[in-house]
């Protein structure tokens, strides 16, 4: 517990960032020397609930060094069905972000990148194995991961001098023994452990290794993991299953690997997946790698199908199940990975892929990895039904609700869009865009007044982030009042003299379709803004004039520059009309 040790106690974390915590390291010995802490940012045995929460650069101590010579140990193999807490001397620290040992997990809406388990020790004839599950591990509790990003953490590296240590499993995720759920989450970039110099064996499980666990995974993306290098690689470049289940709906596992495919001299297996008892249903795996000698570009072991998937490589594997709506040897027409919404980023499907509305009908999962709801019309054939994968490809729409289609409208009038799977909406007006509105509910505010009367096209123009459209327009006809103003210097008698005093004149030529409560009359003196200095009512107009007398403007003001306007007014406050801008010469 570099940063927080719970033993047996109940531990909420909320918007909490762990960064840069570490395990201590095992002490050298001449002959047994020590291994290195568990869990660099939180070890717990007891309820552990984290939300909101970053998990950043933390790792798990390193093995000791052994000083003396001291004979050859066994270490693990690819095959290891062990993973005990205990104290195994020189061995690297599990867990570098966390370290569940029999308590209980809840992790929702975190993040972990760049944590990593703790390297095996080294000594003269000895080799000691790197440190398991780079972000969490898990041993004998039940664990449960929602809505979470796991990005770029690794397993502990083994060292030694004459016998190599292998490399840690589960880069992302080791689980032995438990009960785990993982739902709409993401793996990218982790890579299980390397093995030592000469012949340690490259860590398995590059995204998530299962030992004796029952995981379920839904709406969960495996992209660009890999195993450990060594001799031999790794198993499962995304997933790497050892006795135990884990069953993987509406999942996408691409570009992951094991191995690598120019190097001969070592074998690999199971690019995506790796395992004897993995169920899939409603998924894609495709587009994963193995060695030149490897097995199983995409899958490796026991592919028992739940029906509706796409295993685009079936060399490797055993094919077992119900294959109903499945599909092989075809291209799933994925996206690169990217943000499309939600916590995580996704590989969105290609307009025309075959996994668009290919998923079974009956469904149970009502959402996508993003959180969009299932199932979409996504091929437009008038039917909705639930893609495979972990992305539910949507198409925008777009209807503008109000105005509607025909109507007079002036002054200033809300445009409102009804939008569905829309990240943006832009608004135009006689073809030339005039906003862009980035949030729900989506609407303009349209000044008419800068428009003359008679017929206008409005449009809008819904985008989601893949920059699909959609869009709706209508006519909408301007019938603002037309006012026209004009500001002049004029004489006024008084007692002895004569002045000269600001008349404005109010021509009204156009009454349109607006109730007029009033015309005001507004000032603006130098760089300020137009005020109202006083209000005219329509039936003080003849013959659709009014000459105002401003006689409150002082001589100050005048030396500053003066400009009129007229705004028509409704009896709610809202504007009418508005003239142009008339300067006092």
């Amino acid at each position: 517990g570099g940063g927080i040790l719970n033993v047996s106690g109940i531990l909420i974390l909320d918007h909490v960032t762990m960064e840069e915590n570490a395990g201590g390291s095992g002490g050298d010995a001449q002959y047994n020397c020590g291994a290195g802490g568990w869990g660099g940012g939180v070890f717990n045995t007891g309820h552990f609930t984290a939300t909101h929460c970053m998990f950043l650069d933390n790792c798990a101590g390193d093995g000791g060094y052994v000083q003396k010579y001291r004979g050859s140990r066994s270490g693990c193999s690819v095959n290891d069905r062990l993973a005990s807490i205990t104290n195994w001397p020189g061995r690297g620290g599990s867990g570098g972000g966390i370290c569940n040992f029999q308590g209980s997990i809840l992790l929702e809406d975190c993040r972990f990148e760049k944590n990593s388990s703790g390297r095996g020790g080294d000594g003269y004839g000895s080799y000691f194995c790197g440190g398991h599950g780079g972000a969490v591990y898990n041993q004998g509790g039940d664990m449960i991961i929602r809505r979470t990003a796991i990005c770029k953490n690794c397993g502990g590296s083994g060292r030694g001098y004459e016998e190599a240590g292998n490399g840690g499993f589960g880069g992302g995720v080791f689980t032995s023994d438990g009960d785990v759920l993982i739902e709409c989450s993401l793996f990218y970039k982790n890579g299980a452990g390397w093995g030592g110099i000469y012949w340690g064996c490259g860590g398995s499980g590059g995204g998530l290794y299962s030992c004796r666990s029952q995981v379920r995974l839904v709406n969960t993306t495996f992209s660009e993991n890999h195993t450990g290098e060594g001799k031999p690689y790794g198993a499962g470049g995304g997933v790497c299953q050892i006795d135990g289940k884990v069953e993987m709906v509406h999942c996408t596992v691409v570009s992951n690997r094991s191995g690598r495919s120019n190097d001969p001299t070592t074998m690999s297996w199971g690019g995506g997946v790796y395992g004897e008892n993995v169920w899939v249903k409603n998924s894609i795996i495709s587009g994963n790698q193995v060695g030149m000698y490897g097995w199983g570009n995409d899958f490796c072991g026991t592919f028992h199908s739940l029906g509706y998937n796409i295993l685009r490589d079936l060399y490797g594997c055993k094919l077992e199940g119900d294959f109903t709506g499945s599909i092989s040897e075809v291209d799933p027409m994925l996206k690169w990975l990217g943000d499309n919404g939600g916590n995580s980023m996704t590989h969105a499907l290609e307009i025309g892929s075959p996994a668009i509305d290919a998923a079974d009908p009956e469904s149970a999962v009502k959402i996508d990895q993003r959180g969009v709801s299932r199932p979409k019309d996504g091929d437009s054939d008038g039917n909705s039904r639930p893609d495979m994968g972990a992305y539910e490809h949507t198409i925008p729409s777009a209807a503008i609700t109000a105005p509607s289609d025909g109507q007079s409208v002036w002054g200033r009038v809300n445009i409102v869009v009804d939008c569905c799977d829309t990240h943006w909406v832009e608004f135009y007006v006689d073809g030339n865009k005039v906003f862009t509105d980035n949030d729900a509910p989506f609407e303009f505010e349209w000044d008419t007044t800068a428009y003359s009367n008679g017929s206008h096209r409005v449009q809008a123009l819904a985008r989601d982030r893949m920059v699909q459209s959609a869009r709706d327009e209508m006519t909408l006809t301007v019938d603002n009042v037309l006012i026209r103003c004009k500001a002049e210097r004029r004489s006024e008698s008084g007692w002895l003299v004569r002045k000269d005093v600001p008349a404005v004149d109010v021509v009204v030529n156009y009454r349109g379709g607006a109730c007029i409560d009033c015309f005001s009359v507004q000032r603006k003196v130098g760089g300020r803004e137009f005020l109202d200095i006083a209000q005219i009512s329509p039936s003080e107009l003849e013959d659709g004039s009014y000459t105002y007398i401003d006689s409150s403007l002082d001589r100050e003001d005048r030396k500053k520059g003066v400009k009129y306007r007229i705004m028509a007014r409704e009896s709610d406050g809202s504007m009418a009309g508005l003239s142009n801008e008339a300067r006092l010469l």
